[in-house]
C-alpha cells in the first residue's frame, strides 16, 4: 500500500489532486491511503512518528 499525505491551503487543489490519485489508483491497480490537510501542523500530526535513525558509523 502507497501512503500519500498532501498539505495545500487550496481545497479546490486538493480535492482534484485526491481524484487524480484515485484515477491512478484505480488505473494501475495499486492501493493507496491518501490524508488530505490544509495546515503545516495537521501533516505533522498524520505523519507516523519514528526513531531517528542514523546510517553513518562513527
Amino acid at each position: 500500500m502507497l501512503k500519500i499525505i498532501a498539505c495545500d491551503d487550496d481545497v479546490a487543489f486538493l480535492d482534484r489532486l485526491h481524484r487524480m490519485i484515485d484515477r491512478w489508483s484505480t488505473e494501475t491497480g495499486t492501493a493507496v491511503d491518501v490524508a488530505l490537510v490544509t495546515r503545516g501542523e495537521d501533516l505533522l500530526a498524520a505523519m507516523p512518528h519514528r526513531a531517528p535513525t542514523s546510517s553513518c558509523s562513527t
